[in-house]
């Protein structure tokens, strides 16, 4: 009898260490299409792990974009208004810029807070108001952060076409053909 309870107790204990193995098993082959789907996802995680704040919105940014992003410029975007992107984005790369009312005058200052422009003096304005037809109320000089800046949103908005492009293709292709 006792070597029937340990033939019986040996069994028992083969059983229990194959049945978490045979148990992960089954899982692996109930959940392999999602699995799959999940591993596939990885690579384009990680290539998006990154993200840069704009405007108070975190938003994922390619690595290429973000290594070549300062943390002075990180610092910027977090702090832009919308109006403030949509001025940086309609201004030229370098230069000066001559404002002719007090609605703009007070968009260049702020960009002037942020240290993306820097504003000329009222003697300059006096000059420049001297000799030219006309008249303006502020003279802003673009600053190299003024450029850098622009350049990630410039960047941001490609991106933003490209993924949406991808998107709506995959998309497409996932549409069953009538």
């Amino acid at each position: 009898m006792a070597a029937k309870t340990e033939e019986t107790n040996i069994i028992l204990d083969f059983i229990k260490s194959l049945a978490w193995p045979i148990f992960g098993i089954i899982l692996l082959v109930c959940f392999w299409t999602s699995l799959h789907d999940i591993a596939s996802l990885i690579p384009n995680l990680l290539r998006r792990a990154e993200s840069i704040t704009i405007s108070k919105l975190a938003i994922r940014m390619s690595h290429s974009v973000i290594d070549n992003t300062s943390p002075e410029v990180r610092q910027v975007l977090a702090e832009l208004e919308s109006i403030d992107i949509t001025n940086i984005l309609s201004q030229p790369y370098e230069g000066t810029v001559y404002v002719t009312d007090e609605w703009n005058l007070a968009m260049w200052r702020r960009l002037s807070g942020l240290r993306l422009v820097t504003e000329l003096s009222g003697e300059e304005v006096r000059k420049y108001n001297s000799t030219n037809n006309v008249k303006v109320v502020g003279i802003f000089q673009i600053n190299p952060l003024f450029v850098q800046t622009r350049n990630v949103l410039v960047s941001f908005t490609g991106e933003l076409i490209s993924e949406a492009k991808a998107s709506l293709d995959k998309e497409e292709k996932s549409k069953p053909k009538e």
